[in-house]
């Protein structure tokens, strides 16, 4: 092991105990899978039996022949046995049916006769997917963009958005699970999420171990990141650049999660054991403030009946929870207040003695 990793290591052990880090998870998929869990628990007695799927569908879905009329007239429809295989959403290049695949249909190829064998038993995460436990099937939904998850009475769902075109609404309806008395709809600006179906748990990809109940296994996969990221990434230590597109430590974070991280730790921190046990502390910080203080403090209030449905005031709340994203101004510690200082006045020599070398 290069011995910057050994380091490291080192400085975690000491300034960072086991029990008070956590894997660094996107918020917003955090407060989706606790929203979907609280309706849940609300409604044990509710039946959560899967009766339909239905989606908006994209324009060039709409010009397909096998397409309801609904979905040709922009509204939202249950998806049939003709649209099955019309019906793709995701990334370009990689799109996945929203409904079972053709393999995963039973002998008989009803794909209704699915339907009632699947019931919502419950729901977890990873910092980038929420993982659907259909008894029968596993759902995993990746939420490649933001993602609004919603929990439609029956009510709500056939008074306020079936009947609603998207001429005139915002928002698309890329998949919605539709129960008994509930609707689980995962709602989007752009039809982009990423829908996976399974027969078993097990043939989904791993997660990374969880701090907390996995610590030596996530130490360890720690250090092989920061090897990789040394021998094979040395062109930048810089927090922003790192983050936001590595796909193992920091799984979850975007660009203003980053924001919120920088704030809490100097900017080049991956070649310093100290700064890094630092970071990893701030992800901690700011997964823990997701959890104890935003969900029961500004989330769980706005859910009304299953629906998250927050007040202006409560927008205005969460606010409170952000030290940079939104912010005209910010606070930082008085060592960085220095060093800005510092470069601010060196500033204009570098740029002058820049010209001067370059011939300008």
């Amino acid at each position: 092991m290069d011995g910057r990793c050994t380091l490291l290591l080192q400085a975690l052990v000491s300034a960072v105990q086991p029990d008070c880090l956590i894997m660094p998870e996107s918020r917003e998929v955090l407060m989706s899978e606790k929203h979907i869990r609280y309706v849940l628990q609300q409604n044990p007695d509710a039946n959560w039996t899967l009766q339909a799927i239905s989606c908006d569908a994209s324009r060039d879905e709409q010009k397909a022949f096998r397409i309801s009329t609904r979905h040709k007239n922009r509204l939202i429809d249950k998806i049939t046995g003709n649209e099955i295989v019309s019906l793709v959403h995701g990334q370009n290049g990689a799109q996945t049916p929203l409904w079972l695949p053709m393999p995963l249909l039973p002998p008989s190829g009803d794909s209704a006769e699915s339907l009632g064998t699947m019931c919502l038993m419950g729901i977890t995460s990873t910092p980038r997917t929420l993982r659907l436990d259909l008894d029968t099937m596993w759902l995993q939904v990746h939420l490649l963009l933001h993602t609004s998850v919603q929990v439609y009475s029956r009510t709500q769902w056939e008074k306020f958005v079936l009947p609603v075109s998207k001429k005139v609404c915002r928002f698309h309806v890329d998949l919605a699970l539709e129960f008994e008395k509930f609707i689980l709809a995962f709602i989007t600006s752009n039809l982009l999420i990423q829908v996976t179906w399974l027969q078993d748990v097990v043939e989904m990809p791993m997660p990374n171990p969880n701090i907390l109940r996995d610590w030596p296994q996530w130490l360890e996969m720690v250090a092989k990141w920061l090897e990789d990221h040394f021998h094979k990434s040395r062109g930048t230590t810089m927090i922003g650049n790192i983050m936001t597109r590595s796909d193992d430590i920091p799984e979850g974070v975007g660009r203003y999660t980053d924001d919120e991280i920088d704030q809490l730790a100097d900017e080049e921190v991956f070649d310093n054991p100290s700064r890094c046990a630092c970071v990893l502390e701030a992800l901690y910080a700011y997964t823990w403030i997701s959890e104890h203080k935003i969900w029961p403090k500004v989330v769980k209030p706005a859910i009304q009946d299953g629906l998250l449905a927050p007040t202006g005031w409560q927008w205005m709340k969460y606010m409170t929870y952000l030290y940079v994203y939104g912010h005209e101004t910010s606070y930082v510690p008085a060592c960085m207040k220095e060093l800005l200082h510092i470069f601010n006045t060196h500033l204009p020599n570098y740029l002058r003695q820049r010209e001067i070398d370059e011939g300008l």
